[in-house]
């Protein structure tokens, strides 16, 4: 499963879980709110085992990583 989100990337954007169709579109839920590919569940699943922060820290670490490691 992906994280869809509308950009820009913030604590509060509005975001959804889907998974890509089989052509690789974007699940419809994401398509018609104008979201953007985001960060594959896995990877945030994996930043969240990493860190022992509070959930806002958490939030601007995968937020961060998202934008410059993916």
């Amino acid at each position: 499963d992906t994280i869809y989100a509308l950009e820009p990337w913030r604590p509060e954007s509005e975001a959804v879980v889907g998974r890509e169709l089989e052509d690789g579109s974007f699940p419809p839920e994401a398509k018609s709110r104008g979201m953007s590919y985001f960060l594959e569940v896995s990877i945030a699943l994996e930043l969240r085992k990493d860190l022992n922060v509070q959930p806002d820290q958490l939030c601007a670490r995968i937020i961060q990583y998202a934008t410059n490691d993916a």
